[in-house]
């Protein structure tokens, strides 16, 4: 276990004063001391000095609890529950669609009206031939876009989708560690957190060619490889529309990291401050890996952007709890709503068993694969207070 980032440089200290439950067309209860609430707000989102954090190198550690956020219970509708899903575990919304990877559908990616829930197509095939995916374990659309990428991870391959289909351009990923969740990101570049030697991210060119390292390698214990620390902090990537941001959510401690492609801006840690406990495993071969011990709490298991904001959906579900359930992926309820700038905004309660979320491009509408009791997409709307300007954010608390 170890203990990652600086002492804070801001700390939560407002208390919970209450709850808001959202449905799609009215707010059923207000928090009370709105006014009190206000200023906390107002101060959150517009105040100098170290309550917004400037966007500069390495600056900041940014530490919340649960209850110092204004909470929001959505109320949501089965969006599609098509007998095409068998095992989804992707999920990106464009403009049009909804974009699902299922790892047991016949077929990698399936595309689903935005409005209606109907399926509208399939792309891809499963196999290593061209426009062939054998494990679709990412993937990479820009806010509001219809056209992104898939990654296969056996193969390391990026593939290109044009909105319609797999097109011929595909890239490998090359010369280091698995790759596990790239991102194309400003100057034509693509990058990507994995199994590396050194780094947070790795940087390759257009045809996938490694060219360098952004951020420090997880902490540690030195005797324990930094490929096995990596794999401890093993994360989702996306990214803003420029591909000038980078939002890396780790699934095994509650941790949020913001990049440009220079370096770490931010780092969010909350709810629980839990690190992963993991146990260093090898053979007469000299190879070591990685086993999850029970303690581990299962963090943030999905995340998803606009160009304003980041959404990421945490669990909170003892590594221990999730061997002895039948859930394939962590279940989770609770998005955390947060600023480029790292500043937490809110939490957002959803129904029980989220496997994964994405949200559109404007951050009024947020979509989630589920498991059970049968495989389905449920669709929120999220408050109009979080997806609004500031402005606007100010009219609905005064």
């Amino acid at each position: 276990m170890a203990r990652l980032g600086k002492d804070s440089s801001f700390v939560f200290r407002r208390g919970f004063y209450g709850r808001l439950i959202f449905a799609p067309s009215e707010i059923i209860y207000i928090i009370p001391f709105r006014k009190l609430l206000l200023l906390a707000y107002v101060c959150v989102l517009g105040c100098s000095g170290s309550t917004d954090p400037t966007l500069e190198l390495g600056e900041s550690t940014i530490r919340f609890s649960a209850d110092t956020l204004f909470a929001y219970e959505l109320k949501g509708w089965i969006l599609t529950k098509s007998d095409s899903l068998a095992m989804p575990l992707l999920i990106a919304t464009g403009e049009e669609h909804l974009y699902v990877g299922d790892i047991q559908a016949t077929r990698p990616l399936m595309v689903f009206d935005r409005t209606t829930g109907e399926l509208v197509k399939y792309a891809g095939g499963r196999g290593r031939g061209p426009r062939e995916i054998e494990y679709l374990w990412s993937m990479d659309f820009k806010p509001g876009e219809d056209v992104g990428w898939l990654f296969d991870f056996p193969t390391r391959i990026f593939h290109q989708f044009d909105g319609d289909s797999l097109t011929d351009r595909s890239i490998t990923l090359q010369d280091t560690g698995a790759p596990m969740s790239p991102v194309w990101v400003k100057d034509d570049s693509i990058a990507s957190v994995g199994m590396f030697e050194d780094g947070r991210l790795a940087v390759y060119d257009s045809d996938g060619l490694f060219r360098r390292f952004i951020g420090s390698s997880p902490p540690g214990d030195p005797e324990v490889p930094v490929p096995v620390r990596q794999h401890a902090y093993e994360a989702i990537v996306q990214t803003n529309s420029a591909g000038s941001l980078i939002a890396i959510a780790s699934k095994n401690t509650d941790l949020v990291e913001i990049f440009s492609t220079e370096g770490l801006l931010h780092s969010i840690r909350g709810p629980g401050f839990d690190e992963p406990a993991y146990t260093l495993y090898g053979d007469d071969e000299g190879n070591q890996w990685l086993g999850l011990d029970d303690e581990t709490i299962k963090s943030y298991v999905s995340v998803s952007v606009t160009d304003d904001l980041i959404f990421a959906l945490y669990s909170g579900l003892p590594f221990e709890d999730l061997k002895k359930s039948s859930w394939f992926s962590s279940p989770a309820r609770t998005v955390y709503v947060f600023s480029w700038s790292g500043t937490p905004l809110a939490a957002l309660e959803i129904e029980y068993g989220a496997l994964k979320i994405s949200v559109s491009a404007d951050g009024q509408d947020l979509y989630a694969l589920y498991h059970r009791p049968v495989p389905s997409v449920m669709h929120y709307k999220v408050p109009r207070t979080l997806s609004a300007d500031r402005q606007d954010l100010y009219a609905h608390f005064h």
